[in-house]
């Protein structure tokens, strides 16, 4: 089997790409990805180099800004979204994950369903306080308080490139951002 002849990952518009705000070609060239238990290339990949990924840290930051001010709730949408979409294509997944990585198919199943149940979880988190009071001494009160802050950038492990993405990208949404205040002690009593 060869490019032409087997499944594609990618469709040809998205080959030899990176996303930086959209899909472009990178400066960094392409790199050959191939199925693991036959050695048959399966697409080409782009090769982002340090402006390539410069260019797409500042995309993401321009988006993080609109994405912060979503409520909450509708920022959890997006992510039970992304886990009905990954449970809808499990299949698919599953394959291209046992394919790109080498694993057993079980390995790809399981390695799916850890992903829908992150997504689910940190989803939930949408109606969750969206701060702690954290002990102190004296008058003086410090609370955690979870706020989208920025950009996070992964690079994720070969062998389990599904999950090991999710549990860093998912939960950034939920950053957070401690802070102290001088307040009278008889308003938490």
């Amino acid at each position: 089997m060869n490019l032409k002849t087997t499944d594609r990952l990618l469709s040809v518009q998205h080959e030899k790409r990176v996303f930086v705000g959209s899909w472009e070609t990178p400066k960094g060239g392409a790199v050959t990805v191939t199925d693991k238990a036959s050695g048959e290339p399966i697409f080409e990949s782009g090769l982002a180099n340090a402006a390539d990924v410069a260019a797409s840290a500042a995309a993401a930051r321009d988006a993080q800004a609109a994405w912060a001010r979503r409520p909450a709730t509708s920022r959890a949408d997006v992510l039970r979204k992304f886990a009905q979409l990954v449970e809808m294509h499990s299949a698919e997944i599953s394959r291209w994950i046992v394919r790109e990585s080498g694993s057993i198919p079980p390995k790809g199943d399981f390695e799916i369903g850890l992903t829908i149940r992150e997504a689910l979880e940190v989803a939930s988190l949408a109606g969750a306080p969206v701060g702690h009071l954290l002990s102190t001494t004296g008058d003086k009160r410090s609370f955690a308080q979870r706020v989208p802050i920025g950009v996070v950038g992964v690079i994720t492990p070969w062998n389990s490139p599904l999950i090991l993405a999710a549990r860093a990208m998912l939960p950034a949404r939920q950053m957070y951002r401690a802070f102290s205040c001088v307040c009278p002690t008889r308003l938490f009593k």
